[in-house]
Parts: C-alpha cells; structure tokens; sequence
C-alpha cells in the first residue's frame, strides 16, 4: 500500500472514530454520581489537594485539576457536558496516537489495534461519565504505546515520566501499575541508560506533589478505602464490615480482619468466592445505560458481549506471543499478574480494570513480532488452548462475567430463574444461592423465593443476615428428583415497600454464558437498567446452608 493510501485510510479512521466518540458525548446523558459531585465541588473550589473527612471516596488531586480546566473548555455545553466531550477527544486522541505509534512495528498491526479499541466501546462510554476511568484509560495506552519502542532523546522519556505521575495522581491504581510496567520496559540492555530519564520525570512531577499532600495525607488518604471495599464479600459496599470501619476510621485494619475471617473457614463458597475475586474485573462489565439512542444501544450491547473473550484472546496470546525484547514479554505478562492482585486487593470491580484494558491489548497486538509460519500456527494453538481455559473457567463460575446492574424497583415483580437439568446436587441436604440484596438497611422491600409448584423456599422477613450480597436457602428433595428428570425453574417474587431509596440489585450474566431467567409480564430482564436478558448469578452445592 502506497504512503498516500495509507495516510488517506487513517485519516478515514480517525475521522469515523472522532464521530463515533463525540456523538455521544454531545447527544448522550452524562453520568453524575455522588463520587462526581465530591470532585467537581473541589474542581469548582479550585482546591484539588486534600480528601473529604468522612467519604470512602479517593482523592484524585490529578483529576481534580483536569476538571478545573475540562468544566470550561465548552461553556456552551454545560459544565458536565463540556468535561465530557474533553475526555471523549483525550479518549479518541489517544487511540489513534497508540495506534500511529504501533504501526511503526508493522504497518497492519497499528490499524487493527485501532479498530479493535474503537469497537471497545466501554472506553467510549466511560468517556460520558464524570470519573476519571476514561482519561487514565487514555494516558495509560498512549504513555505505554511511546516507551514500548522507547524515544530517542532523553528528555522524550522524562516527559513520559512526567506524564506517567500526573496519571498516577488522576488515578493512583492505574498510575502505580503503569510506571511498574514501563520500568520493566527499560530493563532491556539497550534501554536501561534511558530509564534514569523516565525516573527524573516522575521525581520532577511527584516530589512537589508529596511536599503539597504530606500535612494532608491526600494521597495516602485513598489507599484505606479500596483495601477495605476489596476485602468486601462479593464487594458488597452496604456490609456492616465496610460501615462499621468508615465511622471507626480503621480502613486498613479492618480489611486485615475481613480477609483473616474469610480464610478461616475457606469452604467451597470461599474458594468459588476467591475465583471471582481474581478475575471478575477482568471479565466483567461496569454498567452503562445505552437506551437514549437505540442505534447505539445495539453495537453497545454486542461490544460488550464480545468483552470477556477479547480480553481472554489478550491475556492468552501475552502468556504465548514472542516479543521483539525479553524485557516486552515481562511488562505484558507482568500486566496480567498485576491485574489479578489488584482485583483481590482493591476489589473485582469492571470499572477499577477498565483503564488497563486498552493498554493490554496494545501489549498483546506487540506480541509475536517475528514468529516464522509454523511458530506462528504453533503460537495460536496454544492461545486457543488457554481461551478455551479461560471460557471453561468461566462456564463453572458464570459470575465472573456478571454485567452490573439488574434492579427490582417494585413489589410484585417476579423473575423466574431457569435451572439447566442435572444442575443441582442429586441428594440432600443442598444448598442454593442467589446474588441479590438490598442496599440500604433496615428496609421494607422484600422478597420470597419460590420452586416448582409453587412451595415456598425462602423469605426474606425470615433472614437474620439479609445484609449480605446473596441469599441462602436449603433445597426440598422435590426440588432436586425435579431437577433430574428434567429443567425446572425458581422463582424469586419481591414484597413489601419500596421507594428510591429500597430496593434490589442483582447482577447479570449476559448471554450466552448461562440459563436464561424472565421477568414475568416484561420484554427485558431489567426494565429500570436497560437489561435485556441475562441471567441471575446463582450456584448450589450439596451440604446444609
């Protein structure tokens, strides 16, 4: 393909990417949490040092001072729609930068990688939301895309690492792991005279930032509340454990005291449990409601349907790929590792991962730079083996791909939930368990579980422990002849009160990854959160509960 080709194709991409990218960030709802309110209330003080006493929310000086400036770059727009077209752009930019830079390796692979990360449209989507996922996302791929063929000159890298500080005070997790990674870049023998480089740069940025936070411990300050969310069963915030320890103010303490007691009585639960701690940021999907453009909705929904296996194709062709350095092969497998301990530390939340994907996949597409054909057909074999690992992983423990969040807003709703035959113990005593609670106690809502002809399994006005993140009952023996002669259903109704404050959350395994369940008398599965269909994140297992 002739340069001027070339050139016209990229530009053909950026621009497609560009109107993928602002559309919906001019036409879509912005999201606004509580979390974004705390940030743009300092961005609006123009005081981005220091924590809010009595928040679990992290302080992020660094976004903090991104907003000060985004909040008024389109005043026309409005101040939430003006930061979000700002991160849509950043988001966009560094896509195409990382994807110019990766073609330098091979003029196919910069197009492909840039394909894939536009088709990746949880980027897009973080982009509409005032957190500061989409922008570490966007520092995170482009820093990583210039070092992985390191710059010339010098002061290139010091700007790097200039750059990887800033990222680490708009997002201390994602900017931590990042300068750990881009470290090991320059451990290959013609890289390590740069290295000093990248080190000064972040000195330059993250001395002064100390000095600033040392009387206020404002970036200290973020470290207790993920520990503490982490060791959270199923990282259910509302637990009594996450309560009790927020007024105490011994975060780090009593995460050491939740994770002693978890592996104290490490049942077959606790292992499932442990699982899913691991590998559900990396599987599963943060929620985003995509029915203000129904045009959008569907390639929103494929996308991320298709997540899961993009990022098994990514980690399992790291662990097999040839790099053009050794010390390549370390960052990229070091990245996978440390995506894993982050979900057992900080908690397996989709969202806390997102940053990182986009710059797993430029790791991945690095990979494999010089394979001869039979190395190359050896190399996929392999890959596909550790796929099919990872979907057989995923087929015993649906939850690792749970989408977030299915919601029971009312009395009266009733989900059948379908249970594949031979799928439960054949004898008793069984137990059953279901992902769904309630996030504020003490509260009204309720709900009851039914099985086949109706008999009554479970009540929630019963449950002496309805703060926790799943519900426990014990299976009849109907229930389990049932089940093997065939598929049979269980039904969970909701009773009582509820109001905007009282309700469900259940999270969702999308297809095709489960048995289906239904809502009774509705089209979709979750009305109030644009979820089509899924199904509930259940398991049993023999024994009493």
């Amino acid at each position: 393909m002739s340069a001027g080709r070339r050139t016209l194709l990229w530009a053909l991409l950026g621009a497609a990417g560009l109107a993928l990218y602002l559309w919906p960030a001019l036409v879509a709802p912005v999201v606004v949490s509580s979390d974004s309110e705390i940030d743009l209330a300092q961005a609006r003080e123009g005081s981005p040092i220091g924590s809010v006493p009595g928040q679990l929310h992290a302080p992020k000086p660094g976004y903090v001072l991104f907003l000060m400036a985004a909040r008024r770059l389109a005043p026309g727009l409005g101040e939430a729609r003006s930061v979000a077209v700002v991160q849509a752009v950043l988001a966009w930019a560094a896509i195409i930068g990382a994807g110019v830079l990766t073609s330098l390796r091979g003029r196919f692979r910069g197009l492909a990688l840039t394909v894939v990360l536009f088709l990746f449209l949880r980027v897009r989507d973080a982009s509409s939301a005032l957190h500061s996922d989409a922008l570490a996302a966007a520092l995170c791929l482009f820093l990583l895309a210039l070092l992985l063929r390191p710059p010339r000159r010098a002061v290139t890298c010091g700007l790097a690492g200039a750059g990887f500080a800033f990222l680490f005070l708009v997002r201390p997790n994602v900017g931590g792991i990042a300068i750990l990674v881009a470290t090991t870049l320059f451990l290959a023998p013609d890289r390590r005279r740069k290295l000093w480089a990248m080190l000064a740069g972040i000195a330059v940025v993250m001395i002064p930032a100390w000095l600033a936070t040392r009387q206020t411990d404002a970036l200290e300050a973020g470290l207790g509340a993920p520990l503490l969310l982490g060791s959270a069963t199923y990282y259910w915030i509302p637990s009594p454990s996450a309560e009790d320890a927020a007024r105490s103010g011994d975060p780090v303490g009593s995460a050491l005291r939740n994770w002693r007691a978890f592996f104290s009585d490490f049942d077959g639960d606790r292992r499932r449990e442990l699982v899913w701690r691991a590998f559900h940021g990396l599987y599963g999907t943060e929620f985003y409601d995509s029915r203000w453009s129904p045009a959008y909705a569907k390639p929103d929904d494929l996308s991320r349907r298709l997540s899961p296996l993009l990022v098994m194709a990514a980690i399992a062709w790291i662990l097999v790929a040839r790099f053009e350095t050794g010390a390549e092969k370390v960052a990229s497998v070091l990245l996978v590792l440390l995506l894993v301990a982050h979900d057992l530390a900080f908690g397996s939340h989709p969202r806390y991962i997102l940053p990182f994907l986009p710059a797993l996949f430029l790791l991945a597409v690095a990979g494999a730079n010089s394979l001869d054909a039979a190395r190359r057909k050896r190399a996929v074999l392999f890959a596909s083996l550790f796929v099919v690992v990872q979907v057989a992983l995923v087929r015993a423990i649906p939850g690792l791909v749970d989408a977030e969040w299915g919601l029971v807003e009312q009395a009266g709703v009733r989900i059948s939930q379908t249970i594949p035959r031979g799928a439960l113990p054949e004898r008793s005593p069984a137990t059953f368990h279901v992902r769904i609670a309630t996030p504020v106690l003490p509260t009204e809502a309720g709900l009851e579980v039914f099985g086949p002809g109706g008999i009554r399994l479970y009540s929630s006005a019963d449950d002496p422990h309805r703060e926790r993140p799943a519900i426990t009952l014990a299976l009849p023996d109907s229930v389990l002849e049932a089940n093997r002669r065939g598929p049979v259903a269980i039904d969970l109704v909701s009773t009582g009160r509820f109001d905007a404050f009282h309700f469900f959350l259940f999270p969702v395994v999308p297809r095709p990854w489960a048995a289906p369940a239904y809502r009774a008398g509705a089209t979709e599965l979750s009305p109030g959160t644009g979820i089509s269909s899924g199904s509930l994140d259940w398991w049993a297992h023999e024994g009493a509960p």
